[in-house]
């Protein structure tokens, strides 16, 4: 049952029949108690909610959410946002705003020294040895610890730190949410663990989320930690490198910022997301998504999806892919932005090679090696390029590649080289667009010889259905590929000579 917390003047009226005598001496006291607490905003937040959604969104296996305007202060896309589910570890949100409050009114300083037990497994001779070690960590390390690692015990260490006991800190929470207005929530744990019985788990509603998202925003030092990607916590012992769960911090970075991911077998996966892009915040929150990726991708695109409505951007484009997009959108649905006028010349395009700066995303068992050669550099410009001090990688990590890239540009008839025909520009257009993704995709072309960069999973027989007229033994023949020959990423397929 949720906590509550009894009025202390209604109390003094019903045990004392002296209330008069006894009133002015409580409120001469009460301003001195309040002084030594945390000075509590206990205005409700209030928001606008849309009639009906602004956007439409595949929202299929999502049990709950909502999309927030800061600039309107407005739910501008819901669903069942007032009813209450299992939260798992987006309660760490209320862990995180008590510890803020309490450094912002002195009852707690970011190196303060918290000791956390941290069990080691090895293997000795193919048997599991269990060894606990004692850490002593800073608060502000160990905050990190809850927000980037969602690490369940550092939440309970940072409970009995703050409050004494784990069950005094619950009661803060509760009376906490109570504060904010948070009707449709519920805490038995500093951790959003399953609790003994299914039905007090912790839960929370879309709506209340958005309440303790807009709280904790309040905060830079929040979204200085939410928004890290691949976080390095150190104790008095180590230090270790660490992911962020929340995907999106990682694939935009400097764009979406928090804030806390979640998941339990009842609660399934869960994200309180905020965003902003040129200048406008978004708030997103997903209740009991199927899985790890759908609830990233659900999110993303109810920033997306708005962004867009609002012609902001979207995550992850400049504002020059951003007009291109928009561009080829509306000439798929037919509706042309710029005017055609018939007297207007026809731009001339010519292509040329820029060397360009791009970010790879580290694939899952990829190494310096094997991006070296992909991008046609040396694993140590690669470590230069990154300021990487030894190999160490890990998978979604973004590395700055730079490599040339094929663009075509608007130039004056005079410009033209020879060579330079406006057929083999045409050529050059059409062979950009069935090629859109040549870096990506794996092709590459080169004068008159086309070649194909090997994915991984890639097999002589897909590659040959790939290039219509093309069979596996011609694709040997081309290439002088041993029979036995193993096929390994990055390797480059000759499938066109017509030379």
């Amino acid at each position: 049952m949720k906590s509550i917390i009894a009025n202390p003047v209604n109390q003094m009226k019903k045990k004392s029949s002296f209330a008069g005598n006894v009133l002015p001496i409580l409120f001469a006291i009460v301003p001195f108690t309040l002084a030594s607490q945390p000075l509590i905003n206990s205005t409700p937040l209030t928001f606008k909610v849309v009639n009906e959604n602004l956007i439409s969104v595949n929202e299929s296996g999502v049990r709950a959410g909502l999309l927030y305007d800061a600039e309107t202060n407005q739910i501008v896309w819901k669903k069942d946002i007032d009813y209450a589910y299992p939260i798992a570890s987006l309660t760490k949100m209320m862990v995180a705003l008590l510890v803020l409050e309490d450094i912002q009114n002195c009852n707690a300083d970011w190196n303060d020294k918290l000791e956390l037990k941290n069990t080691i497994i090895t293997r000795v001779k193919k048997r599991k040895v269990c060894k606990v070690v004692h850490d002593t960590y800073s608060l502000d390390a160990m905050l990190h610890l809850a927000m980037i690692v969602s690490h369940n015990e550092a939440c309970n260490v940072i409970a009995r730190h703050l409050s004494g006991t784990v069950e005094a800190f619950v009661e803060r929470m509760n009376a906490r949410a109570s504060e904010l207005n948070m009707t449709n929530t519920f805490f038995s744990n500093p951790n959003g663990l399953p609790a003994m019985r299914s039905e007090h788990d912790n839960h929370s509603s879309a709506k209340d989320i958005l309440i303790l998202a807009l709280e904790l925003l309040k905060y830079p030092e929040l979204t200085a930690i939410s928004r890290i990607g691949y976080d390095q916590i150190a104790s008095e012992r180590s230090s270790s490198i660490y992911r962020n769960h929340n995907r999106l911090v990682i694939d935009f970075e400097n764009e979406v910022d928090g804030l806390k991911t979640g998941y339990t077998r009842n609660a399934r996966y869960c994200l309180a997301a905020s965003a902003i892009k040129n200048g406008r915040r978004l708030i997103a929150i997903a209740i009991g998504a199927p899985s790890k990726n759908s609830r990233a991708d659900f999110v993303a695109s109810l920033f997306n999806s708005y962004y867009d409505l609002m012609e902001v951007g979207r995550l992850g484009f400049t504002d020059e892919q951003y007009q291109a997009y928009r561009e080829n959108k509306a000439r798929k649905e037919g509706i042309s932005e710029v005017a055609t006028l018939d007297t207007r010349p026809q731009p001339v395009l010519k292509t040329v090679w820029s060397r360009e700066k791009i970010l790879h995303s580290v694939r899952n068992g990829e190494n310096l090696s094997a991006i070296s050669q992909k991008y046609s550099c040396s694993v140590s410009e690669l470590k230069k390029w990154n300021k990487l001090k030894n190999s160490f990688i890990v998978k979604g990590q973004k590395l700055v590649v730079y490599t040339m890239v094929k663009k075509q540009i608007e130039v004056d008839d005079d410009q033209l080289q020879p060579g330079d025909s406006e057929e083999e520009i045409a050529e050059s257009a059409n062979q950009e667009k069935s090629s859109a993704a040549g870096i990506e995709a794996g092709e590459a072309i080169t004068e008159r010889k086309i070649f194909y960069i090997v994915q991984p999973g890639d097999t002589l027989w897909n590659i040959a259905r790939k290039h219509n007229g093309l069979t596996v033994e011609e694709l040997r023949k081309i290439n002088n590929l041993d029979p036995k020959e193993v096929l390994k990423p990055g390797m480059k397929l000759k499938v066109i000579n017509e030379g």
